[in-house]
């Protein structure tokens, strides 16, 4: 039902929940998809939407639809275990190519289903520091504190690789602060993925001397293969704002990786001969830290001292669409019951 509801005309989402056990079909066992299907009345075609939520401790499921009030009150929603029979997956539903989700609100856990739950090895006593975020809660990250997802078991998605997520800034950010690290996957100098704020400290000789402070850098380097860097044309960023990426990497393809912020694409330029962006490299992931060649030309250690949120990794190249779409249904958002 989403009488009632107030916003711009057009197609709305709306985060619906209710409880599973009231839809008639048993919980998923272990290893068991969960998938979801919408539909407005008198049609046949799936809306967009994305399961959001599943915790079938708490007996409670969020989906994430976009609805269109002037279509009418009442959507339908599809609940089946496994694959539905003659239907196509909806755009951004979840799928085997979902590798990682990370809500980041209120647990570190991997609703992906594929267990790569983090961990916060430097976080205080009480644990994890929860603040308002996109979608709920999310998690802020100081300096000296970083999230982990472990190398085993591993989280090495080969071929076509997206990474995407919200990332906020504190009071008081400008482009001389020391450069934020936002996540990375690094193993050496050889292997690493980066994803990082440049600012003070930034920098050294060759490539990254042609990269300017303050821009978003993608870094994707696998040995044999080559380094490529990709900078936003975005420059100047808001604290106390969230701010949406994905960096969309092309395993074994000679184009560069790209970079999009809020829903579009955002490349200020790219530098390097870089031609796979592979990150089948076995090794553990951070977000918020820690290690980065980007500063001073060498391996140094630095954080986000910010927040994360909706954090996911896709085993496929997103397509624009896609991430628009993504990036849309998270900031039009309209939490109501059903």
């Amino acid at each position: 039902d989403v009488s009632g509801l107030s916003g711009p005309t057009g197609p709305v989402p709306v985060p619906v929940s209710t409880d599973p056990s009231e839809l008639g079909l048993p919980l998923p066992p272990a290893g068991e998809r969960l998938g979801v299907a919408v539909y407005a009345p008198g049609s046949e075609e799936q809306l967009p939407s994305e399961i959001e939520l599943l915790r079938p401790d708490e007996a409670t499921l969020w989906v994430q639809a976009a609805l269109d009030p002037a279509e009418g009150e009442d959507a339908y929603l599809w609940v089946y275990l496994g694959a539905e029979p003659g239907a196509e997956a909806p755009p951004l539903s979840w799928g085997p190519e979902v590798r990682a989700v990370w809500h980041l609100g209120g647990d570190l856990e991997d609703a992906s289903g594929n267990g790569h739950a983090l961990t916060s090895p430097l976080a205080p006593p009480q644990g994890p520091r929860w603040m308002p975020g996109v979608a709920g809660l999310a998690t802020r990250i100081v300096t000296g504190e970083y999230l982990e997802r472990p190398a085993s078991p591993g989280l090495d998605p080969s071929g076509d690789v997206t990474v995407s997520g919200w990332f906020w800034l504190p009071a008081g950010h400008n482009a001389q602060h020391p450069t934020r690290m936002i996540l990375e996957k690094f193993d050496n100098n050889s292997h690493s993925f980066q994803l990082a704020l440049t600012g003070q400290g930034f920098g050294g000789g060759g490539l990254l001397s042609q990269v300017l402070l303050g821009r978003l850098l993608l870094k994707v380097e696998r040995g044999g293969f080559g380094t490529r860097y990709v900078y936003s044309g975005t420059g100047t960023w808001q604290p106390n704002r969230w701010y949406s990426f994905a960096a969309v990497i092309r395993g074994g393809d000679i184009d560069p990786p790209e970079l999009y912020v809020d829903g579009e694409l955002d490349v200020g330029g790219s530098v390097g001969s870089g031609t796979t962006g592979d990150l089948s490299f076995s090794t553990r992931w951070r977000l918020g830290g820690t290690t980065s060649d980007v500063v001073n030309g060498g391996s140094s250690t630095v954080y986000l001292d910010g927040a994360l949120d909706e954090v996911r990794v896709f085993a496929r190249a997103l397509s624009a669409a896609e991430i628009a779409l993504d990036h849309h249904l998270m900031t039009a958002s309209v939490l109501i019951p059903v």
